[in-house]
């Protein structure tokens, strides 16, 4: 396919980190796009004869969300210039860019569908060529280097990744791109169809992008792997694993048990599980019960004693505490602004 030069294709401003909010009102987006809405941010809608883009942003409490849907109908240049240094962890849904990375040596980067990366970003002017795309989806969370270190206080599994020694310039952290594995992709399902306003929102939101971050880091401390083949009973038990702990939640984590049920040994399940999900199974597990115990809270009036033991903990306090700890925020506080 012939390609333009660079120079000739029109130049569309894409925000990426912004304090602007004057966002685009809903009734003057067309209503084919309101299924992608989620609830809690707010929307940049542009259109002209090159491109329809729809973006979406929230700011949280460490974190700045972005969603990008472009639909472009001819070859266009992407412009766009964060208002401050950030790190950006971008997950690319489908199709495949090229971004100047802004270093010194260092040609263009490849961002292909359903690949992670963690870029540093400048506070100066990018440029995205896009050729032959018509439908380009992609998500990123940000969080300034400051920030980054800061919660990297909190939760050790992102004391490496804040440490790194960063090149100047812009550019990616991680050497090569990652893949995307189901429970990043359950996590970011979760984000875009995200129902919650206001606080509930904001909070919850929060924790996905914390949780994205940490599998992002647990992944990079592996590096790229060559493809592992496991056993087909393996292969076949991993995704059984994900619903088991998911389900039945009062129950108390074994993972002999789990590995019976699902008729494999018990630690190739367990090293299987780390490598192709990037979290351990007992992690995971308590992901789903503070999941379950969120979505209780602000659903239902359900007492806080009784989604204690729905998620196997017989002590309040404890099941407070570990809730107040995991979202960064009052249970309490949390059900009162409902």
């Amino acid at each position: 396919m012939f390609k333009p030069k660079l120079s000739l294709l029109p130049k569309i401003v894409l925000r990426i980190e912004s304090d602007d909010t004057n966002f685009t009102p809903n009734e003057n987006i067309p209503v084919e796009f309101h299924h992608l809405f989620i609830a809690a941010a707010g929307a940049f809608f542009t259109q002209d004869d090159h491109a329809t883009i729809l973006c979406q942003t929230l700011k949280l409490n460490e974190f700045s969300l972005w969603t990008h849907e472009i639909f472009a109908l001819d070859p266009i240049m992407l412009i766009s210039k964060p208002c401050r240094d950030i790190f950006a962890l971008h997950f690319m849904a489908s199709s495949s860019i090229r971004a100047e990375t802004k270093k010194k040596n260092k040609g263009p980067f490849m961002m292909n569908g359903r690949e992670v990366n963690l870029f540093k970003l400048k506070g100066i002017t990018h440029k995205t060529p896009l050729y032959d795309i018509e439908h380009l989806f992609s998500f990123h969370i940000n969080i300034t280097p400051e920030g980054l270190a800061k919660l990297a206080e909190k939760h050790p599994e992102l004391q490496i990744l804040a440490g790194k020694k960063i090149e100047p310039g812009s550019g990616p952290v991680n050497a090569q791109p990652y893949k995307m594995n189901p429970i990043c992709q359950d996590i970011i399902n979760r984000i875009c169809q995200c129902k919650h306003v206001e606080q509930a929102g904001i909070v919850y939101l929060n924790r996905c992008c914390l949780n994205l971050y940490i599998n992002f880091a647990n992944q990079d401390k592996q590096g790229v792997q060559p493809m592992r083949v496991y056993s087909k009973e393996i292969e076949t038990a991993l995704p059984a694993a994900l619903e088991y702990l998911s389900t039945n939640l009062s129950e108390t984590y074994s993972l002999a048990k789990m590995a019976y049920l699902l008729d494999v040994n018990a630690q190739a399940l367990e090293a299987a599980f780390e490598s192709t999900y990037f979290i351990t199974p007992e992690t995971y597990r308590w992901y789903c019960k503070m999941e379950f115990a969120f979505l209780s809270a602000v659903t239902s009036n359900t007492p806080p004693e009784d989604i204690a033991q729905q998620i196997g903990m017989s002590d309040l306090n404890e099941f407070i505490g570990a809730f107040n700890d995991y979202y960064n925020y009052s249970f309490f506080s949390l059900r009162n602004a409902q």
